[in-house]
């Protein structure tokens, strides 16, 4: 379902979605699924690293279904070796670093069709690294 507003924008139906944990070592990715269109709104995420001793500064990447980039947000906050923090990325005005352990960045307001991804990932992601309670909230369009 979709809703038209008084100035003519379409607004998606919200929805919230909590996507299992991947691997240790593996990016975070959602798939847009046939038939459906999404638009990010913001995304949460627990980041925890190894004992690597490397920065790690982690991203959210737009991709279309044959892989190529349309949009990327980096954090600008990396994490070192044993550090655990919160990683918030959304729509609208970002004032930066809460504190080290809970940062803040921009996310690409984007229309996202069937088969495109949502990836968050890191700079540097080591094979010990996890991300870890992903909140994804969006609107879903149905096509």
């Amino acid at each position: 379902m979709s809703i038209l507003s008084p100035a003519g924008y379409v607004y998606g139906t919200p929805r919230l979605s909590s996507p299992a944990n991947p691997g240790a070592g593996n990016p975070l990715v959602l798939t847009v699924p046939n038939g459906m269109v999404w638009r990010p709104r913001a995304i949460t995420v627990g980041f925890g690293t190894s004992a690597v001793v490397i920065t790690r500064t982690p991203h959210v990447t737009l991709a279309d279904a044959a892989g190529f980039f349309y949009a990327r947000d980096i954090h600008l906050n990396g994490l070192g070796a044993g550090i655990g923090a919160a990683f918030f990325f959304q729509l609208g005005p970002v004032s930066g670093a809460a504190s080290a352990l809970s940062n803040v960045a921009g996310l690409p307001d984007a229309l996202m069709l069937a088969g495109h991804t949502l990836t968050v990932s890191a700079i540097n992601l080591q094979a010990g690294d996890s991300f870890i309670d992903a909140r994804f909230h969006y609107e879903e369009f149905l096509v």
